[in-house]
């Protein structure tokens, strides 16, 4: 909040992890300027116009972004990967990223090098390619579309040979 010069700060989680509710209310206790908000589950609340909907009740331009409106908004991944850089002089060299969906057979958020091509995430969750198509890749407020399927060798394909399917939790 400091280095934006923001005076309230608010951390959103949503309402079917009440667990972690509870973990920011015990650690937020004595934060005068930070509230903690639970969020109706709702799909895709995650999207920074849809947070500060929900959480500000302000409206971002259609072709804006939220700072349009005097709003700065980090999603967990960034805060962890700004907080890396400047405390362990980290660079942003990897990210979690999500693997669902009905012909995903062994969902996962895995934590995978830059660059790793999908074709990865697809054996490593064990998706049904035979029953792919092309699709959108991404949030589905934010991601894009592609004539190629995942790993395909189209759009957004990079190969990368360190990704070993190591979950975000330490796990093979």
């Amino acid at each position: 909040m400091r280095a934006v010069g923001a005076e309230r700060g608010y951390v959103a989680i949503e309402n079917n992890k009440m667990d972690a509710v509870a973990l920011f209310q015990d650690k937020l206790a004595g934060e005068d300027n930070i509230d903690l908000v639970a969020l109706r589950t709702k799909y895709p609340q995650g999207g920074e116009k849809m947070l500060v909907k929900a959480i500000l009740n302000r409206e971002v331009p259609s072709e804006g972004i939220p700072l349009d409106v005097g709003v700065v908004v980090s999603n967990v991944g960034t805060a962890v990967a700004i907080t890396e850089c400047l405390t362990l002089n980290k660079p942003l060299i990897e990210r979690v990223v999500t693997v669902s969906g009905s012909l995903v057979r062994k969902p996962a958020n895995l934590l995978v090098p830059l660059g790793t091509p999908f074709a990865a995430f697809l054996e490593e969750c064990d998706v049904d390619v035979d029953r792919s198509r092309p699709g959108h890749h991404g949030r589905s407020h934010d991601g894009y579309q592609s004539a190629h399927p995942p790993g395909s060798g189209g759009q957004g394909n990079h190969s990368h040979p360190g990704f070993e399917g190591r979950r975000d939790d330490g796990s093979s």
